[in-house]
């Protein structure tokens, strides 16, 4: 991605309260960019607001989805490749609070209260209120030890020719796999590619391609889409055989999913 605008990574040491126990920062960006890969004394839990974000730690590429949320622990190198114009929220944690959480990058899954309360913390004005800002972070830093680990992941490959896959079964989640049109579109053999991706992924093509329609369609249940309606936009004409699918992934139905069971 280096055709991307390059932007400098966060220097959390200018603003960070050392007393403090967590500081929010929302971002706004309208052109693709890249930050290049740093680290901070911080934990760091990174999501986006709209858009999607592509986060490289501990040498794997991951896709972070608007549901959900990245953690890196403190003094872990990332970087972050934003493709398409995006807003994001950074909520720095102190190194020794830090500890309470876990200690290897994670996805989790965010809720719309921790995405509120987050947002209320970066707005500048709360901090006029006396003792506001100090019972907000408690209860932010109390949300954030419950948040739930994303049982399905999307890493992604960073071989060039990789990513023109990638990119079409993103933005077309219900399209079945044809490795005779992939080998050929992308030079090749089809041994070769199913290879060479599972070595870039961990995972199969078809296993990846299930963990994309898992999340593709948890986000559209989550703005209140049937799951008759998700199944079918994931390329799905049985919703039973979507529900088998999820439940292979997640280990729960799309339902018990959505419902933190």
């Amino acid at each position: 991605m280096n055709h991307l605008p390059i932007i400098a990574p966060t220097e959390t040491e200018l603003f960070f309260d050392s007393s403090a126990l967590l500081f929010a920062d929302i971002s706004s960006v309208d052109v693709p960019h890249q930050i290049n890969a740093h680290w901070h004394p911080q934990g760091q839990l990174i999501y986006a607001s709209s858009g999607r974000l592509n986060v490289t730690t501990s040498g794997s590429v991951v896709m972070v989805p608007s549901q959900f949320a990245i953690w890196i622990p403190p003094c872990i190198k990332h970087s972050v490749t934003a493709n398409t114009p995006v807003d994001y929220c950074s909520l720095f944690v102190d190194p020794v609070a830090s500890k309470d959480l876990p200690q290897h990058s994670q996805l989790l899954h965010i809720t719309t209260l921790f995405k509120e309360l987050t947002r209320t913390a970066a707005c500048k004005e709360y901090g006029n209120v006396d003792g506001a800002v100090s019972r907000l972070n408690s209860v932010i830093f109390d949300q954030l030890q419950q948040l739930r680990p994303a049982r399905v992941a999307l890493p992604l490959p960073s071989m060039q020719r990789l990513q023109k896959l990638v990119s079409h079964y993103m933005n077309n989640p219900a399209d079945k796999v044809d490795l005779t049109y992939w080998s050929r579109q992308l030079s090749m053999g089809s041994r070769t590619l199913t290879r060479t991706f599972r070595q870039e992924t961990g995972m199969s093509i078809s296993l990846w391609l299930q963990h994309l329609k898992v999340l593709k369609a948890i986000e559209l249940l989550e703005l209140g889409e049937t799951v008759k309606y998700a199944a079918y936009e994931v390329g799905y004409q049985q919703p039973s055989a979507f529900i088998a699918m999820f439940k292979r992934v997640t280990g729960q139905t799309p339902v018990e999913y959505l419902s933190g069971q």
